[in-house]
């Protein structure tokens, strides 16, 4: 089948309206990230369960594997910067701290070095995709 030359336009623009589109899809080692840092906050007595209802709704978009905007994509970026950058080895897993990394996206490890690498994991899988944004 041929297509007219308006169809044509129309499915460039289509096919450009995807590549830019407001949308991505958020990792599965971040889903999975999410997903335990629900259970977990759940597991725990109210006094010690962080996040704001906006985090909790973000946390649950992940874990859904729903897809997120270019805006979502940048705060993430941002809170794994700034938290990460304050990550202790002392941090017990389920802490306030451990519980919104994980709600985050971001994998816990007791191990320092491991840890870092999941914190610039998450900077990194953003870090692509904003770039591409700018295309």
């Amino acid at each position: 089948m041929t297509l007219t030359n308006s169809q044509q336009k129309v499915s460039s623009l289509i096919k450009v309206f995807a590549e830019k589109s407001d949308s991505y899809s958020v990792p599965g080692f971040m889903r999975s990230a999410a997903k335990t840092g629900l259970k977990v906050r759940e597991s725990v007595t109210p006094s010690q369960r962080c996040c704001t209802p906006t985090g909790l709704a973000r946390a649950r978009d992940f874990a859904n594997g729903k897809n997120i905007s270019l805006s979502t994509v940048k705060r993430v970026k941002s809170f794994a910067s700034r938290h990460g950058a304050n990550y202790k080895a002392s941090y017990e897993k389920n802490s306030k701290w451990w519980q919104g990394m994980m709600l985050w996206g971001i994998p816990y490890s007791a191990n320092a070095s491991q840890a870092k690498k999941n914190i610039q994991k998450v900077i990194n899988w953003a870090d692509r995709i904003i770039e591409r944004s700018k295309k």
